[in-house]
């Protein structure tokens, strides 16, 4: 995934709708059938803080608003590489000063404790009570938050990102 990603992304850099139709393409040429990849591809422009994404089947990121709302980017499109039928649409969200943005893999929200996930609604009880704090404490708390409480018992990858937007500087 990441070599076709990287193949076609330098062809179309404006165009992530072209170039993910043409990475669909390839996976399925090259894959096995029945083996396909979930993906987030967001591209950011600060310019006018619009963040233009197309989610293919992957655990949907979140933006926490400055009021402490939560707004989901969730699917645009199904996985990539097992239908060689294939679309995505884009989708679009403003982001203001103080938004976090968080990205994660499945290995976040379901962490295991007995037979319960560590879940979205943990996820986000998380990073509320971390709102104020850096990304880079933002993303620590997170980790330690699933690693307390699975007691450490991790059996899937833990992959995160924390992206705050900030006030523009002059």
């Amino acid at each position: 995934l990441q070599a076709h990603l990287r193949s076609q992304a330098g062809s179309a850099p404006q165009d992530p709708l072209r170039v993910l139709r043409e990475v669909n393409r390839m996976l399925c040429e090259s894959t096995v059938a029945g083996h396909f990849a979930t993906l987030f591809l967001g591209v950011y422009a600060d310019a006018s803080r619009r963040l233009t994404y197309i989610n293919c089947g992957h655990n949907p990121p979140l933006c926490l608003r400055r009021d402490g709302s939560v707004d989901w980017f969730g699917a645009t499109a199904t996985v990539l590489g097992a239908f060689v039928e294939w679309d995505c649409a884009l989708g679009r969200s403003q982001l203001a000063p103080g938004d976090l943005l968080v990205a994660y893999s499945d290995g976040i929200t379901e962490a295991m404790r007995g037979g319960e996930q560590f879940g979205e609604e943990r996820l986000i009880e998380v990073l509320r009570s971390h709102a104020g704090a850096s990304p880079d404490e933002v993303l620590s708390a997170v980790l330690a938050g699933v690693q307390d409480f699975g007691a450490g018992d991790q059996s899937d990858d833990l992959t995160l990102l924390v992206m705050r937007k900030l006030a523009r500087t002059a």
